[in-house]
């Protein structure tokens, strides 16, 4: 385990204890930035021990066997869904696409069936890897090997709950924005939403809400053209995820200012929680009234 001692975002050591929870019997700490409200874990796993957990242990800890489910396949293709519906309503038709972290490859497939994209994958996850693979896809298990093989930007890069679990996010978007995104390509980012997703668990380095979302885009060199709130594919009406289209900000020289702050982040946390845990109650009652 490792300490960080300053904001990823802001680099402020002005650091509170936010919340100590339990994950699959593992303590998981997470601190705020007094500054501009950033939650993340501190102590973490390192760099070595994530790639380890990734490789070797993280499908059959969340999904409870070593063999892709297919539940885990439902919810990933109405996840895919979802995500190409959004590309559509902003009238996008990217010619190739990048997904970085691609699971079982239900995004890219999409990807390809909606646009006739050219689409390739990054996967750490050997049995997500392998299962790809087997579909025929082009998936490799990091961004230096699949340099070995493509040497062009891609129009489309997509992170679909990744960006939560890197150690250092401004690092890796800002890499990536120079190194794989046209100049003129669009960034599709989807994070866990602080304010009522669990979010708390043993490999999500950071947890996001709207605002440190934004700022974390912005001080990597993007400019946001929308951000949205919603629970697809799991939820129709409570907000657990956040999904974001970003461009590169190509006028940008001195990051803009951070403009969140911690203030009301606990609160809104508790209540965004109180909501989700209860609205099972509340549907089961109003079912029950409309049946009186």
């Amino acid at each position: 385990m490792e300490e960080v001692e300053r904001c990823l975002l802001c680099n402020s050591t002005r650091l509170e204890t936010f919340d100590l929870s339990h994950f699959r019997g593992a303590l998981v700490t997470n601190q705020i930035c007094k500054e501009c409200g950033l939650v993340f874990q501190s102590p973490r796993l390192t760099a070595q021990s994530l790639e380890a957990y990734y490789r070797d242990s993280y499908a059959s800890m969340h999904q409870g066997a070593e063999v892709v489910s297919r539940e885990e396949l439902r919810i990933q293709t109405a996840r895919a869904e979802n995500l190409v519906q959004l590309l559509r309503m902003s009238g996008l038709s990217p010619d190739d696409h990048l997904d970085i972290g691609c699971s079982t490859g239900r995004l890219m497939q999409a990807v390809t069936e909606a646009f006739g994209s050219k689409s390739w994958g990054v996967e750490l996850s050997r049995l997500y890897r392998d299962f790809c693979i087997r579909e025929g896809l082009n998936v490799e298990p990091n961004l230096e090997t699949l340099s070995e093989n493509r040497r062009e930007p891609f129009a489309l890069v997509s992170m679909a709950h990744v960006l939560e679990h890197l150690p250092e996010p401004i690092n890796f978007l800002r890499d990536l924005r120079n190194r794989w995104l046209d100049e003129d390509g669009v960034l599709l980012v989807e994070v866990p939403n602080l304010f009522f997703h669990r979010s708390f668990e043993l490999p999500h380095l950071t947890s996001f809400h709207e605002g440190t979302l934004t700022d974390i885009l912005r001080q990597s060199g993007y400019r946001v053209e929308w951000l949205r709130k919603h629970g697809r594919p799991r939820h129709r009406r409570i907000p657990l995820y956040l999904t974001a289209l970003a461009r590169p900000n190509q006028d940008m020289e001195i990051p803009p200012p951070i403009r969140s702050n911690s203030f009301g982040v606990g609160a809104r946390r508790r209540l965004g929680r109180a909501i989700y845990e209860t609205s099972p109650r509340v549907m089961t009652l109003v079912r029950r009234l409309r049946n009186l």
